[in-house]
């Protein structure tokens, strides 16, 4: 059965649904991290938080 096309109003939805998780998610990741970690790896774990999303985003 094939999906019917999204319009704008649905991309748009979308694409800020996508955004919303990964700030939550980088939030709750980086919070975890230095729960676990302490502040002294805050820089590397920004660092990597970073090349993730560069490599997953494209951003």
């Amino acid at each position: 059965m094939p999906l019917a096309p999204a319009n704008q109003a649905q991309l748009i939805r979308s694409s800020q649904k996508d955004e919303y998780y990964q700030t939550f998610l980088r939030n709750n990741a980086n919070e975890a991290f230095q729960t676990l970690a302490g502040d002294i790896f805050s820089a590397w774990i920004t660092l990597v938080v970073k090349l993730c999303e560069k490599h997953v985003w494209g951003r």
